[in-house]
């Protein structure tokens, strides 16, 4: 989800994530990405962003290979969602802020449930403005009923902007748009599951598609990289297109069967998909 405030003259994108779980699809992993990549794009570089969340990946302690953007002061044992992890930050040209600061373990530790302790919510930032955050820690002792840790990053503006008013102003806003844009959730989340119009063709434009992005995630080299990208560039171009056929086809068939004896099935099954 991206809220964008304007403050004064400043302009502040904050981009709150859920990264996909281990054992997921790698379609539904890859989708994620991509989709965080796109949100990312359309926002102009003189824009300052903040990405905060939950990325279920785990960057280890030390920087390896990715001190651009990794500090030195992570926590754990690095998976393969930490690696991708790293990569896309380092695609992007972001830093994660709490492997800047030097903390405890306690105050690194984004959850944990008895025994077990993981670090898998970060925030991030532009490289450009890593100079203005000024922290980034687990609070303890917050009274939250969950295992999850309250992450908090403290950054400055330009600007001085840190007015009571505004600030109360700007929460009340958050609040109330996101309550009344996306409702409240309740009961278990749904499962997964293959779209209706979901074909062998689309599934192969977008297995090659995800095949090109993990590619380009893994090269290193800055020339190898912009070749890759382009055809990563191309192999989505293709799957959108391959999709969007798809859909028409889909809902074409739909339409013609609304002539039919079971027309109420499907018009609730339409209503359903666009509702969903």
């Amino acid at each position: 989800m991206l809220v964008r405030i304007v403050v004064r003259k400043e302009v502040i994108s904050i981009i709150s994530t859920y990264g996909p779980q281990v054992g997921l699809d790698d379609e539904v992993k890859c989708e994620f990405w991509d989709n965080l990549g796109d949100l990312i794009d359309i926002i102009p570089a003189n824009e300052k962003v903040f990405i905060g969340g939950d990325f279920n990946g785990h960057i280890v302690k030390e920087a390896v290979n990715y001190n651009s953007v990794h500090g030195g002061f992570g926590y754990g044992v690095r998976n393969e969602s930490g690696e991708i992890f790293l990569k896309f930050a380092l695609a992007k040209e972001f830093v994660i802020e709490n492997s800047i600061f030097r903390k405890k373990d306690e105050h690194l530790i984004t959850y944990k449930s008895g025994g077990h302790a993981t670090q898998i919510d970060y925030c991030l930032v532009w490289k450009d403005d890593r100079s203005l955050c000024l922290d980034c820690t687990v609070v303890l002792g917050t009274g939250m009923p969950t295992q999850d840790r309250l992450l908090v990053l403290v950054f400055r503006m330009r600007r001085k902007i840190a007015e009571k008013k505004i600030k109360a102003t700007i929460t009340k806003t958050i609040r109330k748009v996101a309550k009344e844009t996306l409702g409240v959730l309740t009961g278990k989340p749904k499962v997964y599951k293959v779209l209706w119009w979901w074909n062998e063709e689309v599934q192969k434009k977008i297995k090659d598609k995800n095949r090109r992005f993990k590619e380009l995630m893994a090269c290193t080299e800055e020339e190898d990289r912009t070749h890759k990208n382009e055809r990563y560039k191309e192999a989505k171009r293709a799957a959108k297109k391959v999709v969007a056929e798809a859909k028409d086809h889909a809902f074409e068939a739909f339409y013609q069967k609304l002539d039919t004896k079971e027309e109420e099935k499907y018009i609730f099954k339409l209503a359903k998909t666009r509702s969903r």
